[in-house]
């Protein structure tokens, strides 16, 4: 029996303390169209990141505006980069905004350090040198 079906059948049931149902929620299976916040020389990142995140299956409809703040913050922290970092204010903006743009990317798991817990970044099938060092075999 459903939740709601349950607490009518206890006479526990209120409707004012029904919460509302989420529409379009689903995966989304196409790029959609970037929305207007969104500088027309950022629309090929938009379109690159929403292209992955279908490929691993992980673009929803509700998971949109991380993509948009993704976008513009990485934008914001492009334009602080150009100005003059030997003011600290600037250099704590750019900082601030780095963490930011972190934020965001490991939220929609495309951030370095998730691509890898994912199993998204590839192993190479090379030999590491440093592995043969770490681990005293010869080369």
């Amino acid at each position: 029996m459903k939740n709601k079906e349950l607490k009518i059948a206890r006479g526990t049931y209120r409707p004012d303390r029904e919460r509302p149902q989420l529409e379009g929620t689903g995966i989304i299976g196409q790029v959609p169209t970037p929305v207007a916040t969104i500088p027309k020389i950022h629309h090929l990142m938009w379109q690159s990141i929403c292209e992955f995140l279908i490929e691993q299956g992980l673009l929803y409809m509700h998971n949109l505006w991380m993509v948009e703040a993704l976008i513009l913050a990485q934008d914001a922290y492009l334009t602080a980069l150009q100005s003059d970092l030997s003011d600290t204010r600037n250099l704590n903006r750019m900082n601030i905004l780095a963490g930011t743009v972190r934020g965001f990317a490991t939220q929609l798991l495309i951030s370095p350090q998730t691509m890898q817990k994912i199993g998204v970044a590839k192993p190479s099938d090379e030999r590491d040198p440093f592995e043969d060092l770490l681990y005293g075999r010869d080369h």
